[in-house]
């Protein structure tokens, strides 16, 4: 783009908004309101000593789960000739282990004061610019791993093993370790698979009047609910059928499809901001 004046901070920063408003805890699955226990059960959570525990448990799982998470990649994408070799596959794993070490190690460092996080939720998260530059050193590293395979499919390989291992090690969480951890693991994931910071870094370089920034802030909040939507449609027309994790309707491969759709649309609109469809 040229000849155009750039969006000043507060247009990037509503950005910055929305691409943070994707990781406040959801709290209403605690039901808080009705469950004075479940408060209590928080504050140890979110405390120091109750990250720690959290930390050293996901560890745990992970040690068990990485090498169940790669080998559930492999049979998913076992239709693929040699998608990666062995030696590959084994680099990759080392990267994405290293950057499970970093989040777990910002999300023990988080600790807000009880009154703190029960005030301002929303402060639970770092701010999604310091966790992305945080993260930066090992995703590059990553990315550099992903770039030797010189397979376009690896992609997949690297994004699906963070989403089976986000999965599993939820699942062996409380409800309130997973209310307050689960973001960091969006966050990660979505790292991976989203480029957040390329839209932001295109959203700056557009007008402040710019109707195709102004039709981005429209449509990013509702990503999700256009993803969940699509979803909804699609399983309803194509209900018989089934693919390798099982049928749409199945929890996994809904969670798969919406976040592959939420994904989808992340490049649609930096496409947009960026006026190139390559």
């Amino acid at each position: 783009m040229t000849n155009k004046r750039p969006a000043n901070s507060a247009s990037v920063e509503r950005l910055l908004e929305l691409w943070a408003d994707r990781y406040i805890p959801n709290w209403s699955t605690l039901h808080i309101e009705e469950d004075f226990l479940t408060i209590l059960q928080l504050v140890e959570v979110a405390l120091p000593s109750g990250r720690v525990e959290t930390v050293t448990k996901v560890r745990g799982c992970l040690q068990i789960y990485y090498d169940i998470a790669w080998g559930e990649t492999n049979t998913l994408f076992s239709y693929i000739p040699n998608v990666l070799k062995q030696s590959e596959a084994l680099s990759l794993t080392f990267f994405v282990k290293q950057v499970y070490e970093k989040i777990l190690e910002i999300y023990q460092q988080q600790s807000l004061p009880a009154i703190a996080l029960l005030v301002s939720p929303a402060l639970e998260m770092p701010v999604v610019e310091h966790l992305a530059k945080e993260l930066d050193p090992v995703l590059l590293e990553l990315q550099k791993q992903y770039l030797l395979v010189q397979n376009p499919c690896a992609v997949g390989f690297i994004s699906t093993p963070f989403h089976f291992c986000n999965q599993f090690i939820l699942s062996q969480l409380t409800a309130p370790e997973q209310v307050l951890i689960s973001p960091y693991f969006k966050f990660v994931e979505e790292q991976v698979c989203i480029p957040w910071q390329r839209v932001c870094a295109a959203a700056a370089q557009h007008h402040l009047d710019s109707p195709t920034l102004a039709l981005v802030q429209q449509m990013l909040p509702l990503s999700q609910d256009i993803a969940e939507t699509v979803y909804r449609q699609a399983s309803q027309l194509y209900f018989t059928h089934r693919s390798r994790r099982g049928g749409l309707s199945d929890r996994a491969v809904a969670l798969s499809v919406i976040r592959d759709l939420d994904t989808f649309q992340g490049y649609l609109w930096l496409c947009v901001l960026e006026e190139s469809m390559t």
